[in-house]
């Protein structure tokens, strides 16, 4: 045996390739310790003045095999929360306690513990008294002390992240620390002990919607799904500290809140016996405050590694995907949706032809509908069936040993599928060995051509909008969709095929556009007519529209006039997965007219302008709204000046319906009307921002964030208006303008903070601000009553910004 004495204070260890472990000081190599299988390493820290670890050894038989090295950990001690560090979780003495949480805007960083620990040192102060404002760590060590555990792991102040290598290693290793721990304390910071008296305490009564323990913020939580699946020993703590019960006490509401079943819950099943599908299913409506985030959270789920990129956005995602790919033959990793309500496509009952082309006759270069095998990020729809991957039951493809293959190329992903065409939709049914384990029903993966390959020799294909579809062989005939195809169309052949499997490269070189959707043009100019605001496209695509531009109506090649003036109307469509749904067209109308009236615009001193200083006038600025694409002639059909003036409209502004405001088949994105509205903008005021807001059908509460945020900007919009558009048009409106605020009374009444469905934080603060902003249009509407001599301005000082509101 090795005495203490005989190794040096050292800096690092590491492995050579020979299974040495080569020791490292300040003057360099000292000795090399050989390896001996099956002895433990045990270190004491000691502190030098570099700041770096070092360590003593106490007793060193030999070294584990190098695989040990791979998972070093620090750990608290429980009694003074000093920093400690372990080659392996394996090697903690008596096991470990772990912390699962939420994180507050203020946190306790690895540095900061150590600084507490060193400022301490030599003094009779313990640092755990002084851990504040945040006492999370404290009250974690005393609760963990208490309950005989000497070291515990708290995920805020245990990874060093200023070192990327040691970061990496703990987001890789995370499950298995929280696996391997004696016990996991799951923080409720959001749940009195108080409210759970006894009778609240029965699991029957003690559900989601009646708040409490089931609506804590950490179930929504990405990283709490793996803290939640991992230990064995789960328990949940109050706000308090005092135990509320185990996830195993707990696993019929758990099952409810997240749709795990309490199988997993109760180690009755492993993890691995559900599904590719299943297990992201879990996943589906947590969030996670870094987009990457959602991605590395779920590699102990499926028990795979990769390095951690930040800064790659949704790639985390599709490399998780990849990954998995490569280590699972279980291909329901691509049994997801792009629409919750898409559920139609599945059924076997008939469909209507005009329904049927609608979800299958979709544009496949429509790329942004994200016609892929690979889902875009964690929160699609992986759990609208609950999906089985298992050998093919009741078909003839029973008999055949084969399974869909799917190997990644740079060009796509090559499958080898056994397809039928069906010929009358112009799709492809794969036939996937998928079972939805509620109908026992056959899954399948519809497909089309894709007309955006780069080689000509090698056509790829797209995945249908609706993608899913219930299949099954009856008296040799394929029924889906509703209906049956003869044999000789319902042969079933294996074919190999390829398919996207992700977004192309040259889409995500340039992050501003897809394959489909070019840049709006009119923004580019500085004195052009009209301009989208950069934020406002933003929320565009937040809320899932798209828009495409004709730039060929902006630009022209006449010397004397290089600029789009408004002639022709510049067209602006807005489309969702089943093509465009409506455009907006906006133009400068032929007849001369007085430009339309600003802000703070002086009347008098206008009049005693010199005529020949003036500027030229030009024709009014007009909108308007148009179903659909809007026809060949839509850059040539006239405007009616009576309605599309925009200088006409009360507060330049205007709500539209959608289609058919009775049928909601024809509503856009489940919103019934929209409002458009004209702004001044900084950089030139003679330029108008266009905004468009999307609103609500009032019998349709709004539950989800993304409604939340369209009322926000709604009511955002009009405080705003109310502002850029001076008293005088305000007093000069009336009761027009009154009409405007109190039509999104009904709306902003309707927000309810304490709806269970929706982004948690997110959402209260929106139903805040939004109320907020409709009581100031609610002041400024009161003081606008008032006498105009009393000398009041009714308007703000200056518009309401995002930040201030």
């Amino acid at each position: 045996m090795i005495s203490s004495r005989a190794v040096p204070t050292v800096e690092y260890i590491r492995c050579s390739r020979s299974g040495q472990a080569i020791w490292w000081g300040r003057k360099g190599l000292r000795r090399l310790v050989p390896r001996a299988t099956g002895c433990s390493l045990a270190l004491r820290k000691t502190h030098i003045s570099s700041g770096r670890p070092s360590y003593r050894h106490e007793s060193l038989v030999g070294l584990n095999p190098p695989s040990t090295y791979r998972t070093t950990m620090w750990l608290l001690s429980t009694d003074r929360a000093e920093l400690h560090y372990y080659v392996s979780p394996e090697e903690v003495p008596d096991g470990y306690a772990i912390l699962s949480h939420v994180w507050d805007k203020k946190e306790h960083t690895f540095q900061e513990i150590k600084a507490l620990s060193t400022r301490c040192e030599g003094t009779d102060t313990n640092p755990r008294d002084l851990l504040h404002p945040s006492d999370k760590i404290r009250r974690c060590c005393e609760v963990a002390a208490s309950h005989g555990y000497r070291w515990v792991w708290i995920d805020t102040c245990c990874i060093d992240k200023t070192s990327s290598a040691e970061l990496s290693e703990a987001i890789n290793s995370m499950f298995r620390w929280y696996a391997l721990a004696k016990i996991c304390y799951a923080y409720l910071a959001d749940v009195s002990s108080s409210e759970l008296t006894s009778k609240t305490r029965n699991l029957h009564l003690h559900t989601r919607r009646s708040g409490s323990m089931g609506s804590s913020n950490w179930f929504r939580r990405g990283w709490t799904l793996q803290e939640l699946l991992a230990p064995s020993f789960v328990v949940f703590l109050a706000a308090d500290w005092g135990a509320l019960g185990t996830k195993a006490d707990y696993a019929e509401l758990l099952e409810e809140v997240t749709a795990i079943p309490f199988q997993v819950l109760t180690l009755q099943r492993p993890i691995a016996d559900f599904s590719v599908a299943q297990r992201m299913s879990w996943a589906a409506n947590r969030q996670t405050t870094r987009v990457e985030d959602g991605a590395y959270c779920l590699m102990g789920i499926f028990g795979v590694t990769m390095p951690p990129l930040y800064g790659e956005g949704d790639m985390a995602f599709q490399r998780l995907q990849e990954e998995i790919m490569k280590h699972y033959d279980d291909s329901t990793l691509f049994a997801w949706s792009t629409k919750p309500f898409a559920i139609w496509t599945m059924q076997l009952r008939p469909v209507e032809e005009d329904s049927l082309a609608f979800g299958l006759g979709c544009d496949m270069q429509d790329h942004d509908s994200h016609p892929y095998l690979c889902a875009p990020n964690p929160s699609m729809e992986f759990y609208n069936i609950v999906m089985s991957f298992a050998a093919y039951q009741g078909t003839p493809l029973a008999e055949t040993a084969l399974r869909p293959t799917f190997t990644l190329t740079p060009y796509s992903a090559r499958a080898h599928i056994p397809v039928i065409d069906m010929a009358d939709l112009k799709c492809t049914l794969i036939l996937m060995p998928w079972v939805d384990t509620d109908t026992n029903w056959n899954v399948g993966l519809l497909f089309g051509p894709c007309t955006s390959s780069s080689d000509p020799s090698r056509p790829l294909h797209c995945i249908c909008v609706n993608r899913l579809a219930y299949w099954a062989i009856e008296d040799g005939q394929l029924a889906c969709l509703g209906r049956k195809w003869p044999p000789s169309s319902s042969r079933i052949r294996w074919a190999d095929v390829d398919l996207l499997h992700r977004l192309p490269v040259a889409a995500r070189v340039d992050p501003r556009s897809t394959l489909r959707r070019p840049g709006l043009t009119l923004d580019t100019a500085l004195r052009a007519p009209f301009r989208f605001s950069a934020l406002d496209v933003w929320r565009y695509q937040h809320y899932n529209w798209l828009m495409m531009s004709s730039p060929s109506t902006l630009w022209r090649s006449d010397p004397e006039h290089p600029q789009w003036d408004g002639s022709p109307p510049a067209l602006v469509a807005f489309s969702d997965n089943q093509g465009v749904r409506f455009t907006l067209r906006f133009g400068r109308c032929d007849a001369v007219a007085p430009p339309a009236l600003l802000p703070d615009a002086d009347a008098d001193a206008d009049a005693n302008t010199d005529a020949d200083a003036r500027p030229t006038q030009q024709g009014a600025l007009w909108a308007d709204v148009l179903a659909g694409p809007g026809g060949d002639d839509a850059n040539t059909r006239p405007h009616d000046c009576a309605t599309d003036h925009i200088d006409r409209w009360t507060l330049r502004t205007k709500v539209f319906p959608y289609g058919d405001s009775e049928h909601k088949a024809t509503w856009f994105l489940g919103y019934w009307k929209f409002r458009v509205a004209f702004t001044p903008c900084n950089l030139n005021p003679d330029t108008l921002v266009v905004h468009v807001v999307p609103r609500r059908h009032p019998d349709m509460p709004s539950m989800d964030s993304a409604s939340y945020r369209a009322l926000y900007d709604e009511v955002y919009l009009v405080h705003n208006l109310l502002y850029y558009w001076g008293v005088g048009d305000i007093r000069k409106a009336g009761e027009d303008v009154a009409r405007t605020v109190e039509e999104l009374k009904y709306d902003v009444e309707a927000m309810d903070p304490g709806a269970p469905y929706g982004g948690g934080e997110e959402r209260l603060w929106l139903v805040q601000q939004t109320r907020v902003l409709w009581e100031k249009c609610c002041k400024i509407l009161d003081d606008m009553k008032r006498d105009p001599e009393d000398g009041q301005n009714p308007v703000p000082s200056s518009p309401v910004s995002h930040g201030d509101s």
